[in-house]
């Protein structure tokens, strides 16, 4: 169902868009990949009547109420993005997005893929009063596919930190443990 909900909101978007393809752009392998995965989800989704996708809500939110890790992942999220929309990134966020963003990291260090995908994004600002340069590279390091050195370096050098906190404020070694007991609680008993 959340495909099939993501299809039409996807749908929705490129006819709100107008983005008419020309005969040249059709030809394009891209566009006709993207094409040809478009109506496979549409087949896909034929046995989903257009009157129960709103179902949706009511059963991630009940899933979520009764503690589906997945469920609670999806509401933070959808919660964290709608109240990012409604504001200018310049806006300070507001308390229901400071409970989403809470809520999110506490999710990804149960090993929630979504919730850790946004765990950088939430310590490495302090939008979300969350701000942790030991904890947002510990959080690149765990989500690299590849956890090297060539990876943390810019890191702790404080090339991609924030402007406000100094390069190589950042102890290396506090890193490698931060990222290690991250990795113990979210992953490592994963398949």
């Amino acid at each position: 169902m959340l495909d099939c909900q993501d299809l039409l909101d996807e749908i929705s978007d490129l006819e709100s868009t107008g983005q008419a393809r020309s005969v040249q752009d059709l030809e394009l392998p891209e566009v006709q990949q993207r094409i040809f995965f478009l109506e496979v989800r549409k087949i896909l989704c034929q046995d989903v009547p257009p009157e129960d996708r709103p179902l949706i809500q009511k059963l991630m939110t009940e899933a979520a109420l009764a503690g589906d890790p997945g469920a609670r992942t999806f509401k933070a999220v959808e919660k964290l993005v709608h109240e990012e929309s409604a504001k200018k990134w310049n806006d300070p966020a507001s308390e229901n997005a400071k409970l989403a963003a809470k809520e999110l990291l506490g999710l990804a260090m149960t090993g929630d893929p979504v919730a850790m995908s946004y765990a950088y994004e939430i310590t490495v600002t302090d939008r979300y009063h969350l701000y942790d340069p030991v904890e947002s590279a510990a959080w690149k390091l765990v989500l690299s596919p590849d956890p090297s050195a060539e990876i943390l370096d810019p890191y702790i050098a404080g090339e991609l930190l924030p402007s406000n906190v100094p390069a190589g404020n950042v102890d290396r070694d506090k890193v490698v443990a931060r990222a290690q007991v991250i990795f113990n609680a979210c992953c490592a008993m994963r398949p």
